[in-house]
């Protein structure tokens, strides 16, 4: 199978998201006939679902399968999310699952969620914010950048802090899933977690025109 060149930092800059989405969808479609030829003796008789939902990843597998967890598989030189998704310029040689939650992964080259480039990423440190002894849902690098799933968010890494898995604050806000909270959901979350409203003087002050 022909490898897929990885895409420049140049054309990384020229694109939006969703126009290298779409060049995504179609370089899939062109060859969803090669992966299918693959995947129709892999996934027979529904042998993915099978096998996936007992936990035996790699039991009666065939031989040019590897599993990686319960999400990414290896056959030949290619990446496969869940059963039949290729995950697109994947290096197969470097490509790992190191991290908990098995939606994500990376190679040399880049980090994955899903099967999707994180663009931006650096996967040589790439790692979670923790909570308590899990890993939330935020991810930051030695860029400086925080992540949440594909978002780059607009947070303060210097102030910021996790205080559950998808709630967390800076010195500016108090967020949910990368959101900003308001109203009612802001003093639920500032309860819940016991969010000190001496944080920083600009969160205080924040805080008090939602109340008014």
């Amino acid at each position: 199978m022909n490898s897929i060149q990885s895409p420049t930092s140049t054309e990384s800059k020229m694109k939006t998201r969703e126009e290298i989405e779409e060049i995504i969808r179609n370089k899939r479609a062109e060859r969803a006939g090669i992966v299918g030829q693959i995947i129709i003796w892999w996934n027979e008789d529904s042998w993915w679902s099978h096998t996936h939902n007992q936990g035996n990843y790699q039991e009666n597998t065939p031989s040019e399968v590897i599993i990686l967890n319960s999400k990414y598989s290896k056959v030949r030189d290619s990446i496969f999310y869940w059963d039949n998704v290729e995950v697109l310029y994947a290096d197969a040689e470097s490509f790992r699952t190191p991290f908990k939650n098995e939606r994500y992964a990376l190679d040399n080259n880049h980090v994955y969620i899903s099967g999707t480039v994180i663009l931006g990423a650096d996967p040589k440190t790439f790692c979670f914010y923790q909570i308590k002894w899990e890993d939330s849902a935020y991810a930051t690098d030695s860029t400086g950048r925080i992540y949440y799933k594909l978002e780059i968010l607009n947070l303060d890494k210097e102030t910021f802090q996790v205080v559950g898995r998808t709630h967390g604050f800076d010195q500016f806000w108090v967020y949910n899933i990368g959101r900003k909270l308001t109203g009612e959901d802001l003093k639920k979350a500032i309860e819940k977690y016991k969010i000190p409203l001496s944080a920083t003087k600009l969160f205080f002050k924040n805080l008090l025109k939602i109340k008014k």
